[in-house]
């Protein structure tokens, strides 16, 4: 493989990881986390996309930082919609 079509896929796959993480830092609004720990699973037809978050040395899951369930269920959707670029890069 070249040295430009292994750039153009780093970027591409780059691009897709940080529009991920944008996607989770929107949807976090107002909330202060430490850190966000992003979980994409693309097997087949199937995709996964689930987000942890650390805040103060702790792990929590979305239901902990977001007690509206439809607008955590729409940001697990929109995740999982957004591996699809994945499987084009």
């Amino acid at each position: 493989m070249s040295d430009k079509k292994i750039k153009v896929f780093e970027d591409e796959f780059m691009e897709v990881q940080s529009g991920l993480i944008s996607l989770c830092m929107e949807f976090l609004g107002e909330n202060e986390v430490d850190k966000v720990y992003a979980y994409c699973s693309i097997e087949g037809k199937s995709n996964s996309f689930n987000v942890f978050f650390g805040v103060n040395d702790k792990i929590k899951m979305i239901t902990e930082i977001e007690s509206n369930m439809r607008r955590a269920m729409q940001f697990l959707r929109t995740g999982c919609h957004d591996l699809d670029k994945l499987k084009e890069v």
